[in-house]
Formats: structure tokens, sequence, C-alpha cells
């Protein structure tokens, strides 16, 4: 007999996320954030035609990887 194996469940989480709910979810302020995707070498910012979007992976390294915002 095969051994169960264990399902784990991964919460939703989008791809990408629009600059509020970067926001909201994180807990830094809409303008704080903007200045800070505004950077060239911003890692989780990409467009999508002229909005900006948040990839969410990379913000959340980004943040783990931040001593302050």
């Amino acid at each position: 007999m095969e051994a169960e194996q264990e399902r784990v469940v991964q919460p939703f989480m989008p791809y990408s996320i629009s600059t509020k709910e970067a926001s909201t979810w994180s807990g830094i302020g809409i303008n704080r954030l903007r200045s800070i995707m505004n950077d060239e070498d911003c890692p989780f910012v990409f467009f999508i035609g002229l909005r900006k979007r948040v990839r969410t992976e990379a913000f959340k390294e980004w943040l783990d990887a931040q001593p302050s915002v």
C-alpha cells in the first residue's frame, strides 16, 4: 500500500496587486510606496500599459530584507 501524502493547501495569492492593495497589505503609506516604486532599481514593480503593478512574491522578499522603510 502506498503511503498517504499530506496535502498542503497554499492560500491564494495573486501574482500582482495594485499599489493601493500593496499599501494596505504592508502598512506602508501610499505616497511612500509610490516614491519607492519610482526608483529605477525597484525589484517588485512592473507595468501593464501605464499602470504600475506590484509582484507579490518579490514585494514580500523585499520587505523581509528591509530593516526599515
